[in-house]
């Protein structure tokens, strides 16, 4: 993991950026607080698509992960453990989830079990939250609080899933702190978006930048995003990406 002091020293010996306008690219920003802020953008990005597949796909569950079975009395809310183990786009780690699937209106009594691909529902609801303690892909310590709500619908059994996600939370990347909201439609997995029907926004607040960064992110078509926005008053960012696959 980075030293957060090492950051504090190479940013200390940049020169001052210039006031900024808003632009179609970053400006007011130091090389480094660019860096730091993409970083940031495309860590916390990894983690909310991590966060929409693990929805959609399931998890592993065995007997002995279970917390809480899935019954009447809780709202037919399953809860287990996530083991050690390395999970994609979450890094090594652990966490605890809680799941509940409805099928064409009827809650399942194994949540568990759902599969998109052997399901006869024509509508389906899936909620899902994840806490978990894991890493990004440069090695930060992660504490995630992030739930993901799907609403699944076709016409037909031979059609696919159209999928309206929700996925929100927060968390910790070492000692940045990132808010994230995005709202998706999405033929299957988050990553087959529609741009045009999908939106998100969130804010970083990243030690090593000047100031908040108010976050606002453009779905493209071609499988990548721009994210854009203000750092504090009078700083801003502006940087393309590819979506997490």
């Amino acid at each position: 993991m980075r030293s957060i002091v090492v950051r504090v020293l190479l940013l200390a010996a940049l020169t001052a950026a210039a006031p900024a306008c808003k632009t179609g690219d970053s400006n007011g920003l130091s090389d480094l607080e660019i860096d730091y802020l993409a970083e940031d953008v495309d860590d916390v990005m990894t983690i909310a698509f991590a966060v929409g597949e693990g929805a959609y796909l399931g998890d592993p569950v065995s007997s002995a992960d279970v917390i809480e079975e899935a019954s009447a009395a809780n709202g037919y809310v399953l809860t287990y453990e996530l083991p050690p183990d390395f999970r994609l786009g979450l890094g090594p780690g652990v966490g605890r989830v809680r799941l509940s699937v409805s099928a064409d209106g009827n809650p399942l009594l194994f949540p568990d079990d759902f599969s998109f691909g052997s399901t006869d529902a024509l509508d389906v609801i899936i909620y899902y939250e994840i806490e978990y303690e894991g890493e990004t892909f440069s090695g930060r310590p992660t504490d995630v609080l992030f739930e993901a709500r799907l609403v699944a619908s076709r016409n037909s059994e031979s059609e696919p899933f159209l999928v309206e996600y929700i996925i929100d939370g927060d968390c910790y990347l070492g000692d940045t702190y990132c808010r994230y909201t995005t709202w998706i439609d999405a033929e299957g997995l988050p990553h087959n978006l529609l741009a045009e029907q999908s939106d998100a926004e969130g804010m970083i607040d990243d030690p090593d930048v000047s100031a908040e960064y108010d976050l606002d992110i453009d779905y493209r078509s071609d499988g990548s995003y721009v994210a854009e926005g203000w750092v504090g008053c009078c700083a801003w960012f502006r940087e393309k990406f590819s979506l997490p696959r």
